[in-house]
């Protein structure tokens, strides 16, 4: 009788365990861009249980100089991305929404810079095609102003990975303490 009660509750761990590893993360990533705020966040939640929230400032340089701040935060946030490509590999994208509104105050140098973030906008994008599987096209949007001066930029993503696959994914990172 105790080896039918052993087995039983064996088994039922067993169940419970291989749930756990098909059950899917669901991971949020909002950045946002613009005069009041610059910051990326990330949360991640299991069975609707959010595991982890992660705020991750995007520095201004003193000096106002956007074009070097957008390459400062860029090399930063590249060198997050590059230590954790085994886990991107795995995430599914299910949306993917950038809409970005700016002003330059000149109506020609507005239509010229509304041509540059369409095409960096479609270089980011094939880039992720790279990394991550999506399951539908992404929504990109550039409204340009040609009366002010100003820029503003959103990007929200919905995607999923297994827990089993984060799991092997982050045991295959290599270690960065000793570094």
């Amino acid at each position: 009788m105790i080896w039918i009660v052993i087995g039983l509750i064996l088994f039922i761990v067993i169940l419970l365990f291989v749930i756990l590893i098909k059950s899917k993360v669901q991971i949020y990533l909002e950045c946002i861009y613009d005069d009041e705020e610059r910051c990326a966040f990330m949360r991640a939640s299991l069975f609707g249980i959010h595991i982890v929230e992660r705020t991750i400032p995007l520095k201004q340089e003193d000096g106002g100089n956007w074009e070097k701040n957008i390459l400062v935060n860029w090399k930063r946030m590249k060198k997050e991305l590059d230590s954790r490509k085994k886990i991107m590999k795995k995430i599914k994208i299910r949306e993917l929404t950038w809409k970005t509104e700016f002003g330059t105050g000149d109506a020609a140098t507005a239509g010229i810079a509304a041509g540059g973030l369409w095409s960096m906008k479609g270089m980011i994008i094939s880039q992720a095609y790279r990394f991550f599987s999506f399951k539908g096209k992404p929504d990109l949007q550039v409204f340009p102003d040609f009366h002010q001066s100003f820029f503003d930029s959103r990007m929200y993503c919905i995607g999923t990975i297994t827990v089993g696959q984060a799991i092997l994914a982050y045991m295959q990172i290599p270690s960065t303490k000793n570094k």
